[in-house]
């Protein structure tokens, strides 16, 4: 009903934490960035950044510390793992002013860049490693 979807709708910058998941995904959090009609599913939390850069947000809730923290709350039941919308209230979180959460998106975008280019390099390597020594090998078996 139109009461439900207002509840649940999402905005553009909202930040999903997926509270019930498998150990590896539970904790994991990532922003919403359409601007298309949707509704969240009830596994996850959904945040209303004010007054802060989601980003940088993100960035945290993503951070090896967060995810210490996510291992030390969560409870563990048939396979899933979940951390309550309580637990995560009592989540420390640090905010440096505004201009200070911008230059840390940039330099962690910066370097998360860096980070995927050297990725597709060395798969762009390997695939062509992997050309050449089928080339090879055919062209030793033909003679």
């Amino acid at each position: 009903n139109e009461e439900e979807i207002s509840k649940y709708a999402l905005r553009k910058f909202d930040l999903l934490f997926n509270r019930t998941n498998s150990r590896e995904i539970v904790g994991k959090t990532a922003i919403y960035e359409s601007d298309k009609q949707a509704i969240y599913a009830g596994y996850l939390v959904r945040f209303r950044i004010i007054l802060s850069n989601p980003y940088f947000i993100n960035y945290v809730l993503n951070s090896p510390m967060h995810r210490e923290w996510c291992n030390a709350m969560k409870t563990d039941a048939l396979g899933q793992s979940n951390i309550n919308a309580e637990k995560l209230k009592n989540f420390v979180l640090a905010l440096p002013p505004l201009a200070e959460q911008q230059e840390i998106v940039d330099i962690v975008s910066a370097g998360l860049d860096t980070i995927l280019k050297i990725e597709k390099q060395i798969q762009d390597r390997k695939t062509l490693s992997e050309r050449l020594i089928s080339g090879i090998i055919r062209k030793n078996l033909e003679g």
